[in-house]
């Protein structure tokens, strides 16, 4: 995504732009109980993987209300390819099995690269919207891909599988108490030996990079506004992105993020108390890490 920082000072009123101070404390409140409602709808029509849903995990459900349809095109310029062919390549040389899931997956993307890859991978995220995104990118593309809506810290599957990817900041959704947790639920969802990839954003990121940074983006059809709160040990994102219609008029929509700052060390310690062996690598070899992957196998 590519994310422009901007100061208070230098904002200017755009007379196109959706006036935004004109939304009411009402009109928020209509917005919130529509969403919470199409949520309901949506969850009940989605298979599950890890039974009901906290109050805390439908409002990170929520979290992707307006992205989920957008996640994919304000991402085009993050290396998806390059990323994936990273995947496959690393799978290879774990010697990974053919059977896998990709938690987090989001609107699906690697979930569909590792299919067209000859793996069979089931996708599995919290967000009801993000997985509307992701099967309906699925039939567009003629992957044959199946979704379930599940919690990494509760995931529950069907039989073992060879291997568990959660690709770009999952980890980082999963508070510091609930990382052990989550970790034990992916190692009970693989084969001895199986292998298990993910990243995180790293401490120098979440600090430096988005901080208390404020970033903005405008397209023809959609712009976002993108505050942040550094708060120690995880940074809150308020979100507000504006939907074009085709009559010219905007749709707004206002989200919240928490990603937590999670040190390498306290990775390390969660995994190998999950049973993985675990192994550590800077992301695609850049040298001040804002990624960093975890390569893990199964005891």
């Amino acid at each position: 995504m590519r994310r422009l920082p901007i100061t208070k000072t230098s904002i200017k009123t755009n007379p196109h732009t959706p006036n935004t101070t004109r939304c009411s404390r009402n009109a928020k409140r209509r917005l919130k109980r529509t969403t919470e409602r199409k949520v309901k709808r949506r969850k009940s029509a989605l298979k599950t993987c890890c039974g009901n849903f906290a109050d805390k995990e439908i409002f990170m459900a929520n979290s992707y209300s307006a992205l989920g349809r957008w996640f994919e095109y304000l991402n085009d310029d993050c290396g998806y390819e390059q990323w994936s062919q990273y995947l496959i390549k690393t799978l290879e040389k774990l010697g990974a099995g053919r059977r896998g899931v990709d938690i987090g997956c989001g609107n699906g993307y690697f979930t569909r690269a590792l299919i067209r890859a000859g793996y069979s991978v089931l996708g599995v995220d919290i967000s009801p919207q993000m997985l509307d995104t992701a099967q309906r990118l699925s039939l567009k593309e003629g992957v044959g891909a199946e979704f379930l809506l599940g919690d990494i810290t509760k995931l529950k599957l069907n039989g073992k599988m060879d291997f568990a990817v959660a690709v770009n900041d999952c980890l980082n959704y999963v508070p510091h108490g609930k990382l052990q947790t989550a970790f034990s639920h992916v190692a009970a969802c693989l084969k001895k030996g199986g292998a298990f990839i993910f990243d995180v954003s790293s401490e120098y990121k979440l600090k430096n990079i988005i901080g208390n940074n404020m970033f903005a983006e405008v397209r023809e059809d959609i712009s976002y506004i993108w505050f942040n709160a550094d708060k120690g040990d995880r940074v809150e994102m308020d979100l507000t992105v504006f939907e074009r219609r085709a009559d010219g008029s905007y749709v707004r929509s206002d989200e919240k993020h928490v990603q937590y700052a999670h040190t390498e060390s306290d990775i390390v310690s969660a995994l190998e108390t999950a049973g993985f062996n675990v192994r550590v690598e800077g992301h695609l070899g850049k040298q001040k890490l804002e990624r960093i992957n975890f390569i893990c196998t199964r005891n």
